[in-house]
């Protein structure tokens, strides 16, 4: 036998009210919302100059503070009260009161819902422009509501009271400043007139106009005065932006400081003068972190709590007509103001590079304005082209630290290719410049500008090479003696991939305890340092040159340790506890000595 669902009305309105918006703050939204829609509808169907006009009262005293809010839009005939109050879901937008959807800010017959953030129980007087009756409507917490036919004759339009309770026990009921506020913030630009009415004395809300309704009149100076009120900042610079329907206006501005490409930027949305929401950052591509923008749509639609945007069709076209008019406005700079594009390039850097890197158009047009750093500083990726047939770079920013010095000594320009995206801009530019040598360098491969000793030389230090040798035995690496500048770095330290894994291993046993150890020997048991780590000696340093003739193999194991050791900090080699040991040592033997 089929049963029916046993519905708790109060749970679902509990529910629905408190959980369907993120804040109580949205009734008034959504009471404003539903009063401009209710006068759009009469506007269409009026002969006569009809004026919408929007009245909030507010009346407090001790006991409790209640709402009045009242318009003189097309009301609601008792079947349509029964129909759209009294039904959750359903509403007056798809009925015969309905124009073009796209007319409405609100669709889906649920703005009432929210009132009970607020409110146990909410009275609605209502005259449809269509009838003579007045109905009183009273809706209640607990899901019960009562209908009644007034005797007298109201005006056309409808009048809702609450009073105002504790939302939940995190909230506190609203006060007069509260709700000031919130009719600022949300009625300041609709297109119909909000007066807030307190002991018998009326104010407008919301007298400003639209600056995106004078688009065409709008100055670049109105629009960054505009951006600096909203945000409370100053900005780089800004442009305005026209969907090619003309459904959209937007504004955008340039931040003037960098942000993380993982930072949630926020943006303010209105649709059709309504503010949605102070987020949506799914608006603008996820590379567009530098910029921040103020929407105005008609086309866009919000979702049913109308505190972000539907991801439909429309949304995914605005987002790319933002995408398109962005990286038009960057190569437009690069003709018209390439200083400035300097500035937002060298603060935005990153974020640039990301765009280029997605769009291959993009990427030809703006790379050439690209700063990479490099041995030499910063350098625009035009000029580094235009003055070196080799581009040599190194990825891994800690061998750059090391390598810069030999190479500025050497008259060798290395780029800095260790920050995010600049490797894989590098070889993408391979890809285009095939006239141009690449060279990915580390430390190995940079010994080859390194001179070698000659024959006589080679004899001569022989032995010293032997007993370097031996003492770098018990950190698996081997010593190679060469001449390169400059002369004050006495060694470079590099390794092999897989001498840095096994190290890296080593390391770890270090600090994990005994189990852990035990497990990462059965797992790594196989593995052998194939190639050994090579620390070169530099000739022309007089540190190496005076450690040649040291004949104590105590004094020369002490010394070559800590050049050994130095070389790793130089090359921001992480160390092991033995090492960071044969440093504290080295350096109490050397202060002992001196001491003594």
């Amino acid at each position: 036998m089929s049963q029916s669902f046993q519905v708790n009305l109060k749970g679902i309105l509990k529910i629905l009210s408190n959980h369907l918006y993120s804040s109580q703050d949205v009734f008034v939204r959504e009471l404003l919302q539903n009063a401009v829609d209710a006068i759009q509808a009469r506007k269409a169907i009026e002969t006569n100059d009809f004026v919408g006009n929007i009245t909030v009262e507010l009346i407090q005293n001790e006991a409790n503070t209640t709402l009045i809010f009242e318009d003189n839009g097309i009301g609601l005939t008792e079947e349509e009260v029964n129909e759209f109050l009294s039904k959750i879901g359903s509403s007056s937008k798809s009925g015969e009161l309905k124009l073009e959807r796209e007319e409405y800010i609100g669709q889906f017959g649920i703005g009432l819902l929210s009132c009970f953030m607020v409110s146990d129980t909410i009275h609605v007087f209502t005259r449809s422009q269509k009838s003579e009756q007045t109905i009183k409507w009273v809706g209640n917490i607990d899901g019960t509501y009562q209908v009644e036919k007034l005797a007298a004759k109201a005006d056309v339009g409808t009048k809702i009271f609450m009073s105002l309770n504790h939302a939940s026990d995190d909230d506190e009921i609203l006060g007069r400043e509260d709700i000031i506020y919130l009719l600022e913030k949300y009625g300041e630009l609709l297109d119909v007139e909000v007066h807030l009415n307190e002991a018998g004395v009326t104010r407008q809300i919301g007298s400003r106009r639209a600056i995106w309704e004078k688009a065409s009149l709008v100055t670049k100076e109105d629009i960054a005065v505009y951006g600096n009120e909203k945000f409370d900042m100053e900005f780089i610079d800004c442009f305005p932006v026209l969907s090619s329907d003309n459904k959209t206006k937007a504004f955008v501005y340039i931040l003037p400081q960098a942000l993380k490409a993982s930072f949630q930027n926020s943006n303010l949305v209105y649709v059709k003068n309504m503010f949605i929401s102070d987020a949506c950052p799914d608006l603008l591509p996820d590379w567009a972190f530098f910029v921040k923008v103020i929407v105005n749509s008609s086309a866009l639609t919000p979702t049913a709590s109308r505190e972000s945007l539907y991801k439909d069709e429309v949304f995914n076209l605005v987002k790319e007509e933002f995408s398109v008019a962005i990286k038009n406005y960057l190569v437009d700079l690069s003709k018209r103001n390439p200083t400035l594009l300097n500035t937002i390039i060298g603060i935005h850097n990153n974020s640039i590079k990301s765009l280029a890197l997605l769009d291959d158009a993009f990427f030809q047009l703006i790379i050439p304005w690209i700063m990479l750093p490099t041995s030499n500083g910063d350098m625009k990726i035009d000029d580094i082209l235009q003055q070196n047939d080799r581009i040599s770079y190194v990825p891994d920013l800690d061998q750059f630290r090391q390598l810069s010095p030999i190479a500025r000594a050497n008259d060798q320009l290395v780029i800095n290719a260790g920050f995010v995206y600049d490797t894989s801009l590098i070889k993408k530019l391979e890809g285009l410049h095939t006239d141009k040598l690449f060279e990915e360098l580390d430390s190995r491969s940079f010994t080859n500008i390194f001179s070698d000793i000659d024959f006589v030389e080679h004899n001569q230090y022989f032995d010293f090479i032997e007993r370097v040798n031996h003492i770098l035995g018990e950190f698996n690496s081997t010593v190679e003696l060469k001449k390169f500048e400059p002369a004050n770095i006495p060694a470079l330290f590099y390794m092999t991939q897989e001498s840095s894994f096994t190290r890296e291993i080593d390391r770890t046993r270090e600090e994990v305890d005994n189990l852990w150890s035990g497990v990462m020997d059965d797992v790594f048991s196989e593995t052998k340092d194939v190639t050994k780590s090579k620390f070169c000696l530099n000739l022309d340093n007089p540190i190496v040159k005076k450690l040649s003739g040291i004949q104590d193999a105590s004094v020369l194991k002490t010394y070559v340790q800590l050049i050994y050791v130095n070389s790793l900090l130089m090359g921001h080699y992480p160390m092991n506890a033995f090492e960071l040991d044969i440093l504290n040592k080295g350096l109490i033997d050397i202060i002992s000595k001196t001491i003594n």
